[in-house]
């Protein structure tokens, strides 16, 4: 699917965020569709999750220990990938190089440089990381195919990108905050707050748009974000 949105928005030069709404619709119900055709009417397959990897010691800590360090071994991953990727960006050529194609790709032609193997590595390295994440979200949370598993909330992906202003650091920073939201949504209710539990399923939602308007101002977005390349 990367490869596909890779050759439609660099080789083609079609609309990034045209493409990339409607390749998302398009997984969306093709997966679907394939999953319908597999189970042909009978009882969804179910399949073992994956189980935790607690860090002896650390996880009996109290409090902290199961919040911090009993978590799938992914989640562990995750983390340590945020400083590597952020050293990659601003710390190596190639990772300076893929920046220079979203911030200034004549810079990168200036020197023989191919502007669209840059673009077609991030959009893949991208989407590998998105399929991971996908699939981990299946195999931990859940014993079987569950259409939109997400609910939706991939679409805050894309505000908490902002949120960091395109930084690592700070764009995990904003994933915790949006993550501690949607876990006060989900335990609020049972608990037994005496609140519509509508109110806390918006929690996210409502904090995304106030983010969004108190850093209109000041986003750090790259100045090629969503305009095709036009070799000179």
């Amino acid at each position: 699917m990367g490869l596909l949105i890779g050759f439609m928005t660099i080789t083609l030069r079609v609309d990034h965020f045209v493409t990339g709404l409607g390749f998302n619709l398009l997984a969306s119900g093709l997966t679907l569709f394939w999953f319908r055709s597999y189970v042909g009417g009978a009882k969804p397959p179910s399949y073992s999750t994956i189980d935790k990897a607690p860090i002896p010691g650390l996880s009996e800590i109290p409090v902290i220990g199961p919040i911090l360090f009993d978590q799938h071994l992914l989640t562990y991953i995750a983390f340590l990938g945020v400083p590597v990727i952020a050293v990659f960006l601003r710390r190596t050529a190639y990772g300076l190089e893929t920046r220079a194609a979203g911030e200034n790709s004549q810079f990168l032609e200036a020197k023989w440089l191919s502007v669209a193997t840059r673009q077609y590595s991030a959009v893949l390295f991208g989407s590998a990381l998105t399929a991971l994440g996908g699939a981990f979200l299946l195999l931990a949370f859940a014993d079987q195919f569950r259409p939109d598993i997400s609910g939706g909330l991939w679409w805050l992906t894309i505000v908490v990108v902002i949120a960091g202003n395109w930084r690592p650091g700070r764009t995990m920073t904003a994933v915790l905050i949006f993550a501690i939201l949607d876990s006060v949504a989900v335990h609020a209710q049972g608990v037994g707050v005496d609140i519509p539990y509508q109110f806390f399923l918006m929690l996210p939602y409502v904090a995304s748009i106030l983010l969004l308007v108190m850093i209109r101002s000041r986003s750090g977005q790259p100045a090629k974000l969503g305009v095709p390349y036009l070799r000179h």
